[in-house]
């Protein structure tokens, strides 16, 4: 599966362009602020219908526009696939698969699968817990339409828990109500671990086994999923709690504190990690991420660096290229500022590939 066009319309720095792609790797370089990162991002739109930077999607209408549209043509085999996102200010945004609109946005989740590993991913691995779950969550969203409908159920009953909990609990209705959100939230949570659990245990044989690839050897990595759920069923977590809870006013037990730690040689990356290993355990996941993902949906994702090897030392990067020289991806997108140093790097690896040079919101030129 490969992206073979892409059309802009309104997007972030773009009035328009017209992009067409090779199917093996596409560079894209250019100065900071040209416009690089955003058509990676108009990538992720495609596939996960929203922006991996961004949290509203009326952030990314081009300034003084009260539009956008991003379009995208995938090939798969013989097959082709037309998929367009546009939104109007102040309006939902509208997502259609070969004409046809969709009624769920989740109905679209993992057909066109895109790993991006950028600069801002380093919070994955020393940022919160949430980064982390997130993380967990997009990938089995992709690959499991039951787990993503269950978490979002999950995540509506806990936010109603919680409103119940900031009003003052005082009569039998209120408790009865308390009490039919947690017989819910434990049955929800025990699909929703189980498949977690799952996933964690895949992953981190992918993830071993990149790390030692990148490092060569030198280091060992592991990867342990954390659950409240490790130690108690849910329902007793809601039930002991309730007093804390009804303190705090908002539900302190639960999957939704769930957590990934990442250990080098039985020392904790996030803790005590160098620079050098906590980018190398980041590399390692999300080439973990693209492995769970192949595997799973019978196609390569598209990969996406995004300024990736400037933030690089040698070494490392030289593991990276040895991966793509073995023929391991499919359709790769790498951005750099420095087109000679990134031409070096492929040319010298013996790796064809696609230079595009950019201006500030000027179509790509090819190179």
């Amino acid at each position: 599966m490969f992206l073979k066009s892409l059309e802009l319309l309104n997007f972030k720095n773009y009035p328009e362009g017209h992009f067409q792609f090779h199917t093996g790797i596409n560079c894209i370089t250019g100065p900071n602020g040209s416009g690089k990162t955003n058509i990676l991002d108009a990538i992720h739109y495609l596939s996960l219908c929203k922006s991996y930077f961004t949290s509203g999607d009326s952030q990314n209408i081009l300034k003084d526009e009260s539009f956008m549209m991003v379009k995208g043509t995938f090939q798969n085999d013989e097959n082709k696939n037309e998929v367009v996102c546009s939104m109007k200010t102040g309006q939902k945004k509208q997502f259609r698969l070969n004409g046809k609109e969709y009624q769920r946005l989740a109905d679209h989740i993992g057909k066109f699968p895109v790993v991006m590993i950028t600069p801002t991913d380093h919070e994955l691995i020393t940022g919160g817990s949430d980064e982390r779950r997130k993380f967990i969550d997009r990938i089995i969203s992709q690959v499991s339409r039951t787990y993503l409908d269950n978490l979002n159920a999950y995540l509506r009953l806990l936010e109603q828990r919680n409103r119940l909990l900031r009003k003052t609990i005082k009569d039998k209705s209120d408790f009865e109500t308390l009490a039919i959100y947690n017989e819910q939230l434990s049955s929800l949570s025990v699909s929703i671990y189980t498949e977690r659990k799952l996933f964690c245990k895949e992953l981190e044989k992918h993830f071993v086994r990149y790390y030692e690839l990148i490092t060569d050897g030198q280091e060992e990595a592991s990867m342990c999923y954390e659950s409240q759920l490790n130690e108690a069923e849910p329902i007793e977590l809601l039930i002991s709690s309730f007093e804390k809870d009804l303190a705090v006013q908002f539900t302190t037990t639960g999957i939704h504190k769930d957590d990934l730690s990442f250990s080098v040689d039985c020392m904790n990356v996030k803790r005590y990690g160098s620079q050098g290993q906590q980018k190398s355990v980041l590399i390692a996941l999300k080439l973990s991420q693209f492995s769970f993902l192949g595997e799973h949906k019978g196609m390569k994702p598209i990969m996406v660096f995004d300024d990736l090897f400037d933030r690089l030392d040698d070494l490392r990067v030289e593991r990276l290229i040895l991966l793509v020289r073995q023929h391991r991806f499919g359709q790769m997108f790498i951005t750099h500022t420095a087109r000679e140093r990134l031409d070096t790097i492929l040319r010298n690896a013996g790796i064809e590939s696609s230079f595009y040079e950019i201006r500030a919101g000027i179509p790509l030129l090819k190179v």
